[in-house]
This record gives structure tokens, C-alpha cells and sequence, in this order.
């Protein structure tokens, strides 16, 4: 597997969607993650516009999905944190039927650790921690794939 650059026309165009100065535009490891402080629908977007572009064959992100449950006394402030987190999750995890590509959410907690994570879960929409289970989905995403296409040339 390779993880090349995002083309620089593709970068120009991400550019134009206002991102954050810290934002990496030559590494797409992290980019969406860099930018959970975006508004949802430009958060989507940026997704749509990645996986739209041809130059990927699967958005990934990690990181996404806060620690801790609510309780009775979580402030509002958090829930509305929480809810937008959410919305940002849906919005991608929708990205995948309307476009076609796998779109893999990773997150650092389980659903008994994240509020975010199993409200999701709850759902249906996947997601995965840790990492490695994301590496070991693409890779047999990519044999049955390969499989499939070495049968269709028979």
C-alpha cells in the first residue's frame, strides 16, 4: 500500500474551501482529522471533494470520537461538542454510499469510552479502534477485490 501526495491541483482546490493555516495539504494522513473544528458541512465536503477527486481509493480517519460518556451533569457546552462530532461522522460515513469508496472511521475508543462512538454505533455506522483493525480491512478489501478481478479475466 502507498500513500502518495495529494495532487497540487487537488490541494489548490482544498485550499479554496477555507482551511485552517496548520492544516497539511501534501500529506493526507490526518488531513480531515487537522480540521474537526470546521463547520459540518464544509467537514463533508472536504471528504466529498477527496474521495470525488480519483486520486483515492478510501478516506480513512483516526483520532475522531471524544473519551468520556454523558451523565446527568455533562454541561451543554460538551453535548453540542458531541452532537457536531456526530454530524461530522454521518456526514462521512454517508459519503461512502453516495460515492461508492470505502470511508473507514477510526477513533481511539470503543463504544463503551466515547458518547460520541456509541451513538453511532447505535446507529450502525461503523467504526474502528484500533488502527490495525482499519489496516486489516483494506487488506481484505484488497484481496477480494484482487480475487474478484483475476476471476473476471478468466
Amino acid at each position: 500500500m502507498s500513500i502518495p501526495a495529494l495532487s497540487p491541483k487537488l490541494q489548490k482546490d482544498l485550499v479554496s474551501m477555507n482551511l485552517p493555516p496548520q492544516t497539511s495539504l501534501r500529506n493526507p494522513i490526518g488531513f480531515i482529522d487537522q480540521n474537526l473544528f470546521l463547520p459540518v458541512n464544509t467537514f463533508v465536503a472536504l471528504g466529498r471533494k477527496i474521495l470525488l477527486s480519483d486520486e483515492v481509493d478510501a478516506l480513512i480517519t483516526h483520532g475522531i470520537g471524544w473519551a468520556g460518556m454523558h451523565t446527568a451533569d455533562t454541561p451543554d457546552e460538551v453535548r453540542v461538542l458531541v452532537d457536531t462530532q456526530k454530524q461530522q461522522i454521518q456526514g462521512l460515513s454517508s459519503l461512502e454510499r453516495e460515492i461508492g469508496l470505502p470511508v473507514l472511521i477510526g477513533t481511539y475508543y470503543d463504544m463503551w469510552e466515547s458518547q460520541v462512538v456509541y451513538d453511532l454505533n447505535k446507529q450502525r455506522i461503523r467504526t474502528y479502534a484500533p488502527p490495525s483493525h482499519i489496516v486489516k480491512i483494506l487488506s481484505l478489501m484488497y484481496k477480494y477485490f484482487k480475487k474478484r478481478t483475476d476471476n473476471s479475466l478468466k
